[in-house]
Parts: C-alpha cells; structure tokens; sequence
C-alpha cells in the first residue's frame, strides 16, 4: 500500500503541473476574452447614454430653429405692412 500510495504522490503532482501548465494560456485567453466583452457592453452602454445626449441636443436646436423661424416670419410680416404704409402715404402724397 506505502509503494503504490508512493507511486501515485508524483504521478498526481505531475499531472497537476502539466494541467496547470497546459489550461493556464487557455484560461488567460478566456479570461482576457471576458474582460473584453464586458467593456464592449459597458462602451456600448456609454453610446446609449451618450445617442440620448445627443438626441436631447438635436430637440434643443429644433425648438430653436421653430422659434427663429416664427421671429423670421413676424418680421417679415412687419416689413410688410412697413413697405405697404410707405407705398401708401408715396401715393398719397402725389
């Protein structure tokens, strides 16, 4: 029993090195695989925060583009009605 029990000490601890040996590349392969896919997710979760950023922002200058437009068309009505006073009171004038 103390030859076998012997027998089987290295061959265990030598088994237990080339495993080590062999899965521990696999292992850092995986591991770095992993990392990269969660900060793939974790990018593409920033995009997300960053595309409502944005859209938030484009909102903004169109309601700012809307406001301008009305200002742009008021005061086109106002020299309007400006022109068609002047033109007026030159008629009436001569």
């Amino acid at each position: 029993m103390e030859d076998i029990l012997a027998l089987m000490i290295p061959i265990v601890f030598i088994l237990a090195m080339a495993s080590v040996l062999i899965l521990r590349p696999i292992t850092k392969r995986l591991g770095a695989a992993l990392h990269q896919m969660q900060q793939d997710r974790h990018e593409a979760r920033l995009d997300e925060g960053q595309l409502d950023q944005i859209r938030a922002l484009v909102e903004s200058v169109q309601e700012r583009v809307e406001l301008v437009e009305q200002r742009q068309s008021f005061f086109e009505s106002l020299l309007e009605s400006r022109t068609q006073r002047v033109r007026l009171e030159e008629g009436g004038n001569r």
